[in-house]
């Protein structure tokens, strides 16, 4: 299904750094994990080096995923991105709970793509409120590995733009429809080579 949506040309994901680089959120995300690759011996994400602390002024925009035994969970979900799920915690909790029946399938494969093959993701989305206001979305996302070698997190940072103003969501959202525009998706070593050689 996402076949398609993988850049394998160095031009390519040149292009989505650029594209990352221009949201702070994201680029700041993007650099944060690119320090954790380079200096890991294997040249892999690893979940016991990722240090949320580390990066304080994107944590609000944060999801760390785990799948097991093919279903996806939440591990932890940022105060700016929780509200689009629930209005409760969403930690330890299955993703297919909280996503329309027809897109289940779709979203299991997304993670599995990304997580079998070691793939960054880029993805960028409307939401359509039950108002009839937008909620424009862009989510960057990496592979991370335990330490037996299995890549099993997924761990993204999201930026939201409401009537294209401000990162910060209503209270009492209700989204109504997810429309997702475009995905891209880059190997690992590639985009951690092409977005370090971008200025931070």
């Amino acid at each position: 299904m996402f076949e398609n949506r993988l850049l394998s040309d160095d031009a390519s994901v040149r292009l989505l750094c650029c594209d990352v680089s221009e949201v702070s959120v994201l680029q700041e995300f993007a650099h944060y994990c690119a320090s954790l690759y380079f200096d890991s011996d294997g040249k892999s994400l690893q979940k016991t080096a990722f240090s949320p602390t580390k990066i304080t002024g994107v944590l609000p925009f944060i999801v760390i995923s785990e799948i097991i035994d093919g279903d996806v969970f939440f591990r932890l979900a940022g105060t700016l991105i929780e509200p689009i799920f629930s209005s409760q915690s969403v930690t330890g909790k299955k993703v297919a709970d909280f996503i329309p029946p027809e897109s289940k399938d779709a979203v299991q494969e997304f993670f599995q793509f990304g997580g079998n093959n070691n793939l960054v993701s880029f993805q960028e989305e409307d939401l359509e409120l039950a108002s009839g206001d937008v909620i424009t979305c862009m989510t960057l996302g990496f592979p991370f590995e335990r330490e037996d070698g299995g890549k099993c997190f997924r761990i993204s940072a999201s930026y939201y733009t409401y009537r294209k103003q401000h990162s910060i969501l209503p209270e009492g959202i209700n989204v109504k429809h997810s429309k997702i525009h475009n995905i891209r998706f880059a190997p690992l070593d590639k985009f951690m080579d092409a977005i370090s050689a971008l200025p931070q």
